[in-house]
């Protein structure tokens, strides 16, 4: 949105303004992320292939079960009750 300020900025000032904004917010890794989500809308890349809450897309989640389907058809995995006995042994050594 044109304010009063920039009405009248050339397209050299306003990138410099932008650039400016976006190193004052440089340290705070939560709102970068918020303007990272919000410059990629602007350019129409597609935020529906995040998964909300996890650091992923869509496409690298189905990389990870395809892989881990892989690894089952392999045999490279363990029985839940096996990995529950090892994790309990290995608890008691920290007692």
């Amino acid at each position: 949105m044109r304010t009063k300020e920039n009405l009248y900025m050339t397209t050299i000032d306003l990138r410099k303004a932008v650039l400016e904004e976006v190193i004052a917010l440089w340290d705070d890794e939560e709102t970068m992320q918020q303007l990272l989500d919000y410059l990629q809308s602007l350019r129409g890349v597609d935020r529906q292939a995040c998964i909300n809450g996890l650091p992923y897309t869509r496409q690298e989640r189905q990389n990870a079960l395809m892989q881990a389907e892989a690894d089952v058809m392999s045999g490279k995995v363990s029985a839940h009750d096996e990995v529950v006995v090892r994790i309990k042994e290995m608890m008691e050594t920290w007692k």
